[in-house]
């Protein structure tokens, strides 16, 4: 008896503890986001117990639609509530468990500590209640088991991907993007070309660079935190990018939008009609503006056609992969020109300036973007300096090294877990980390942050 309220009183300890700092580390990112969170966790604490108690369609709907005008209220006005959509998303799942019956009773701190969770808080990924509530129990330092020491480095060796991510790839081709975008007249069709090119791996490093850190130091607490992306550059068709990119968002959106319209229960154009809904959805929730409803749709329409092909041919693949893989980036890159587009009409013009300006000039403002110290120290001291290529090095070492890593390895997760511990890949990590310490006062927010 004495052990198990001893292992009680250690759990308790524990809740509390990782309470507390994931509730310090969201205060870090301003008081006004901080105090929308309380409110967020005290209203739907409470609206929850409400419906343990009494399963009320009624209070189920006002939770529901409370969430969704915080998300609405908080994206449309200048009042900025940091990752207020992926935790008020998290919040319809929690009710939704309850009313439904899948969850029967929870304990306040079973709620806060899954709700505030740090390594999944500000950027996902969004996890049903009961989902996040059975990783933590089931983990090992809330089972008294201690993480081995082989563990904990591998999860190091990932955090240092997912930070050279962020560091070394996203922040460097923010640079060359932000010109692009600032500048479309008069660029020419290799410029805007490449600039749309670099703006889909600059959001994709941006965005699986922070999963791949909050994956990491869930590790390092021995808590498994759900996959989020799963190399979405390398699907075939749009229907496979949407079971690789942001999966815990697609997960939601199926589970609330899609299968509550009917999914495809009532036959074949209501079904495309529901697809089409999910997209609408998943452009306003990514941000305001007729641009992410343009996004939004580009994906939509090709995901019907994408099914209602699948729907005459079966599996048979209508080409072979690589071609598949390289169309498929190349519409994908299209559309995010929508995403980061500063409006409709920029996004027209950079498309414009693709198709009507032929010409394989590079600005020399888009190529410094490229030319960081540490790389032109190096360069200077050789003979490609004075020569004309010399510029270009640097573009292409990082545009390279991003479709590498998109197109050609495995996600950083899978290679964390399975890969050969040595000395060698210590000091390379090591190296790699020392770099992006170098770097951090260049570094940017990441897109997701205000989502």
């Amino acid at each position: 008896m004495k052990s198990t309220k001893d292992e009680d009183k250690r759990r308790s300890d524990l809740s509390f503890y990782l309470m507390a700092t994931s509730l310090a580390f969201f205060a870090f990112a301003g008081l006004r986001s901080f105090i929308v969170f309380l409110i967020s966790l005290l209203v739907n604490l409470l609206i929850g117990r409400l419906l343990a108690y009494h399963r009320s369609k009624v209070l189920f709907i006002f939770g529901v639609v409370l969430n969704i005008l915080a998300v609405y209220f908080f994206r449309q006005s200048s009042f900025f509530a940091l990752a207020v959509s992926f935790y008020s998303f998290s919040q319809i799942w929690f009710l939704k468990e309850i009313y439904s019956g899948r969850v029967s009773a929870f304990t306040i701190s079973d709620y806060l500590l899954s709700m505030t969770y740090f390594p999944k808080l500000l950027q996902g990924p969004i996890v049903r209640f009961s989902d996040m509530r059975d990783r933590l129990e089931s983990s090992g330092v809330f089972r008294g088991k201690p993480v081995s020491g082989e563990s904990f480095l591998r999860a190091v060796f990932l955090f240092v991907m997912g930070l050279s991510k962020k560091v070394l790839l996203a922040d460097i081709y923010a640079g060359g993007v932000s010109y692009v975008y600032d500048n479309v007249p008069g660029l020419s069709a290799y410029n805007a070309f490449l600039g749309a090119i670099l703006y889909s791996l600059q959001i994709y490093f941006d965005f699986s660079a922070y999963c791949d850190m909050g994956l990491a130091l869930a590790m390092m607490m021995g808590v498994e935190l759900p996959i989020n992306f799963n190399k979405p550059y390398k699907a075939r068709n749009i229907d496979d990018f949407w079971k690789r990119w942001h999966i815990s968002l697609t997960s939601f959106l199926t589970d609330n939008v899609y299968i509550p319209l009917g999914g495809n229960r009532k036959g074949r154009i209501r079904t495309y009609i529901n697809f089409l809904i999910v997209f609408f959805v998943s452009g306003l929730w990514h941000g305001r503006g007729i641009n992410f409803i343009i996004w939004g749709m580009l994906h939509g329409f090709l995901y019907v056609i994408v099914r209602a092909i699948r729907e005459m041919r079966g599996t048979r693949p209508v080409m072979p992969r690589v071609p598949a893989v390289i169309l498929t980036f190349l519409y994908v890159s299209l559309a995010w020109v929508f995403f980061r587009a500063a409006d409709p009409g920029n996004a027209f013009d950079l498309i414009g300036a693709i198709i009507r300006n032929p010409s394989f000039a590079l600005s020399r403002d888009f190529l410094e973007a490229f030319m960081i110290d540490e790389l032109w120290f190096v360069i200077k001291v050789t003979p490609l300096a004075h020569m004309a290529v010399g510029s270009y090095i640097c573009l292409y070492l990082f545009l390279i090294a991003g479709l590498f890593l998109a197109f050609c390895r495995r996600n950083a997760y899978d290679y964390a877990r399975t890969m050969k511990i040595n000395g060698a890949k210590g000091v390379i990590f090591g190296i790699l980390f020392v770099w992006c310490v170098i770097r951090f006062g260049e570094v940017s927010t990441y897109i997701y942050s205000g989502f």
